[in-house]
């Protein structure tokens, strides 16, 4: 059985319609990672509705809560997209490319399945956020960010509204998938020690991209830096230009070895 039957891979010379005429290249590669996808996606959104339901009646009942449980898992969600991103890079380029599927078709099929994943996770982590804030109103527990304000409680980013609580979510999401495959495009085409040349540029994107969920407090990473909420969003949004760049220069450009039958 060859490699791109067993991975799930749609071949390109036999995928067709319902109606017998054959899809784009892309969009069949998008339909395949998107079924491999969907379950971690969905699983990790589904986690953090349940961390904004049961999260604060648990733990508060044990021990004096002011702080966001929520925000504590989405710190995880850059290193989280980070993982399908890698995972997706190493495990399916070659298999598309052995099934006949160009590698432009790979990079816009990963490009569209990484953003609707980007999407789920930055909007449900928002829901997540206020259906805590729900919760906490209810418990009369403090909703607060990372460490300590003016009142003992400090300003989370759900505070500053809906439209940069999402933000946030979605570009904190959008930074590590791309982390991912851009460190993946390197250990895709350069193997080994070599491949880890673009884990220092990935690194430092998904740890710019977890400040974001504490930049409001005085105690976080980013303020100690001297970095704001605003300089510190349009420094990850630079650093991941920086690694879409690397990614389509790496895998477009250069030999991609495909895995044997």
């Amino acid at each position: 059985m060859s490699t791109s039957h067993s991975a799930g891979i749609t071949p390109a010379p036999t995928a067709t319609t319902a109606t017998g005429v054959r899809s784009p290249q892309w969009l069949r590669a998008a339909g395949d990672i998107a079924r491999v996808n969907r379950v971690a996606v969905l699983g990790f959104v589904g986690l953090l509705l349940v961390v904004a339901l049961a999260g604060g009646p648990v733990v508060g009942a044990f021990t004096d809560l002011d702080q966001s449980i929520v925000r504590g898992v989405l710190v995880a969600s850059p290193g989280f997209m980070a993982a399908l991103g890698l995972i997706l890079v190493l495990v399916q380029t070659g298999a598309h490319v052995a099934a006949g599927m160009t590698r432009r078709s790979f990079l816009r099929a990963a490009a569209a399945t990484s953003a609707l994943g980007v999407v789920i996770v930055g909007l449900g982590g928002t829901l997540a956020l206020v259906v805590e804030g729900v919760v906490y109103r209810g418990l009369d527990i403090p909703h607060g960010g990372f460490g300590t304000g003016p009142a003992g409680v400090a300003t989370g980013l759900w505070d500053e509204g809906i439209a940069v609580t999402v933000g946030v979510c979605t570009l904190a999401s959008l930074a590590g998938v791309v982390a991912g495959l851009a460190v993946g495009a390197g250990y895709q085409r350069l193997g080994g020690l070599t491949g880890s040349v673009y884990l220092p540029l990935g690194a430092l994107t998904l740890i710019a991209a977890m400040s974001q969920f504490d930049a409001h407090s005085a105690e976080s990473l980013a303020a100690r830096a001297g970095l704001g909420a605003a300089p510190l969003a349009g420094l990850v949004g630079v650093l991941t230009v920086v690694c879409a760049v690397v990614v389509v220069a790496t895998l477009r450009s250069t030999p991609i070895r495909t895995p044997r039958a």
